[in-house]
């Protein structure tokens, strides 16, 4: 048997190429790294740790570390709680680089972190763990943070220090200078880092300086260290918040549904994450704070909504919500007596929505339903020449015109006008042929691939149905009728509309969506968009240009010229009121398609941006006696109401989803 003797001195063992090193469990290393990433783990013991250049990886229960050059991060490992001998452990983290970062972190709960002090340069955190053999020891756990400051009188920074918990809080230097001095770090939780079960419930009371923690199997309140902040930012894909702000300026993001706010004094902002609800019935429920007593005019709340436009929402009963597809998106649930209490204090709330404009509650005895923009638009229509510039989340329907009446108001509604009102109101509506599930969802379920009209007659299905319905459909279709002067519109949004020039020389523009647009008296120049547009013209020497969409085109015979541009692909134009066995001669005009009658009183030219020759016309031309009725416009207007209501039901925040199920041809063959 060969005879070893065991060396009873230190060993020192120098590697080359190995960038990994873990030490002994119980023994006290000393291990350097090299200038490249390293990860070095002393195990346990009291260990000493030099990184060197890198980003490296330092992981240690007790001793010192040093991780040198670069973006290092440190794992502190915990004490052993069933040693009874062990009462104190030190660990220093020694960074001395300005312009790197450090992450730190701890196999601790934030509940351990017992305090938090400043020694010069160096914060000191203090951690505690119960000894298991006897409840009533600890273990405490101080760990130093080396050169965090530049100079012991000094808030700059010198070296930034991350820490990380193991059930997922977050803490970061304090750099805000509007904060306490006393205040080291600010605190988030983001469910992504916990490594323990999931926190279901984040409450904060700024107020009392507490933290109450929720998760499955355990619930716990935190009385908060006075170096610690809440951040106003947690995330969790199922965490409920319930915040409650104190006197001072609160800042809270993040805010998911299920949450719940309390108002308080000061100037607070909320960021709501998103108004888009997973699952129906979702909200968000507000109050007021224990000492709303002290809520004053100087008092303001911001509620920041990242998704939606402020002039899509409405608030009643005390309830904010989507206008048209509430089901689909997070209300915000006033308490009763709370909404008295605000308007009672003249505090005030404001709504931020996603195009950066303010928005602030209608008055309760207002009548009015939807939210007052704090700068009025420049939307008005008069006897003048007007520009009008529709922006896309503005949809001039009948309640939103209400919030503008000293612009849209006509002292006597125009004969078009009247007429088509007085049929509107009074006569039966034809249902627009779409599918059942489309807009009825909830009444009736059927095959989504099977259109309405084979499976049973509409008009069978809405004769048990109010006429309110209908109604309902047309206050929320944009009708908007141009006055005397020569008018410029643009219309940006995404929905439906119809525009009726009026009088004078007019110049209307859509963009999006799917409009019906009248040319009135004067000579007029209508332009369509991307979508399935109808264009009337009846009168003057009329430009009507259709876009990329399948238009159809409705021109009524006179003296004049009509022109009319086309980059459909499948469009068509109805050449009405000829008369009997009137034909019109059609010739080349270049690259142009000219239509007239014998005595040239009436031309119409049909141009395209086809380059290529084909054989057939891209545009089809066809003739007709009848002229379009004031009764079957308004079916028209009336199968457009009903097509944009079901549209506005599929809203997903300010965004409508486009369709093409419109058809202006489907709806025109009907009437001419």
């Amino acid at each position: 048997m060969p005879n070893i003797t065991l060396q009873k001195q230190p060993v020192i063992a120098y590697l080359e190429s190995i960038e990994n090193v873990v030490g002994s469990e119980i023994g006290n290393d000393i291990i350097y790294g090299d200038q490249k990433n390293n990860y070095l783990n002393g195990m346990g013991g009291v260990d000493s740790l030099y990184g060197l250049a890198g980003d490296d990886t330092l992981v240690l229960r007790e001793g010192y570390a040093q991780g040198g050059a670069g973006n290092d991060s440190y794992t502190i490992l915990r004490a052993s709680n069933t040693d009874n001998n062990v009462k104190q452990l030190e660990t220093i983290i020694d960074e001395e680089t300005h312009t790197e970062a450090s992450l730190i972190q701890l196999n601790y709960t934030f509940d351990e972190i017992t305090a938090i002090s400043r020694r010069e340069t160096d914060i000191v955190f203090t951690l505690k763990v119960s000894n298991d053999k006897d409840p009533d020891q600890f273990i405490e756990h101080l760990i130093a943070l080396s050169h965090v400051y530049q100079d012991k009188n000094s808030q700059l920074l010198a070296h930034r220090y991350t820490i990380v918990t193991m059930d997922g809080f977050i803490l970061t230097i304090n750099e805000n200078n509007n904060q306490p001095r006393e205040v080291s770090y600010n605190f988030s939780y983001l469910e992504k880092y916990n490594q323990q079960e999931k926190l279901q419930q984040l409450s904060i009371n700024d107020d009392k300086h507490t933290l109450s923690i929720q998760s499955e199997n355990k619930t716990k309140l935190i009385q908060l260290l006075p170096e610690l902040q809440y951040s106003g930012f947690s995330s969790g894909e199922h965490l409920k918040l319930n915040l409650q702000g104190n006197s001072e300026n609160n800042h809270y993001a993040g805010i998911a549904a299920h949450s719940s706010i309390k108002l308080s004094r000061g100037y607070d902002n909320y960021q709501i994450s998103s108004l888009l609800a997973k699952n129906r019935n979702e909200k968000i429920t507000i109050s007021l704070s224990d000492n709303d007593k002290q809520l004053t005019s100087d008092c303001t709340s911001h509620f920041f909504l990242s998704d939606v436009s402020g002039f899509d929402l409405m608030f009643s009963d005390g309830v904010l919500s989507h206008r048209y597809n509430p089901d689909a998106h997070i209300k915000l649930v006033f308490d009763t007596e709370s909404v008295s209490a605000i308007f009672n204090s003249g505090m005030t709330l404001q709504f931020i929505d996603k195009d950066n404009r303010v928005f602030h509650l209608p008055k309760p005895d207002s009548g009015q339903r939807l939210l007052i923009p704090t700068i009025t638009l420049d939307v008005r229509l008069s006897h003048q020449s007007d520009v009008l510039m529709i922006p896309p989340s503005l949809r001039l329907n009948k309640e939103a015109l209400s919030l503008y009446p000293q612009y849209f108001h006509r002292e006597e509604p125009s004969s078009r006008s009247t007429q088509l009102q007085r049929i509107i109101s009074t006569q039966t509506l034809e249902p627009y042929p779409l599918k059942v599930t489309e807009l009825l969802r909830d009444d009736i379920a059927v095959n989504d691939n099977q259109p309405v009209n084979s499976i049973l007659s509409l008009n069978k299905l809405f004769s048990n149905r109010s006429q309110d319905i209908f109604s309902q459909a047309i206050d929320l279709l944009p009708m908007i009728e141009l006055m005397d002067g020569d008018d410029i519109v643009v219309n940006h949004n995404q929905s439906s509309s119809v525009i009726d020039g009026g009088k004078g020389d007019d110049h209307i523009v859509v963009n999006k969506g799917h409009h019906i647009l009248i040319a009135g008296e004067g000579n007029d120049n209508l332009n369509g968009g991307s979508g399935h547009d109808l264009f009337i013209s009846t009168s003057g020497n009329d430009y009507l240009s259709g876009g990329s969409g399948n238009n159809v085109y409705i021109v009524q015979k006179r003296h004049g010229e009509v022109t009319v541009y086309d980059e459909g692909e499948m469009s068509h134009i109805f050449v009405s009121g000829l008369s009997e066995h009137e034909k019109l001669i059609s010739s080349q005009a270049g690259k142009d398609k000219q239509y007239r009658t014998a005595d040239n009183q009436f031309v119409l030219t049909v141009k395209t941006n086809r380059v290529e020759k084909i054989e057939t016309d891209p545009v089809k031309v066809i003739e007709k006696e009848q002229t379009l009725s004031m009764g079957s416009l308004a079916t028209i207007i009336q199968q457009m109401a009903q097509f944009n209501q079901q549209q506005l039901s599929t809203m997903q925040g300010s965004d409508v989803i486009p369709s093409s199920n419109w058809s202006p041809l489907a709806v025109v063959v009907k009437h001419l």
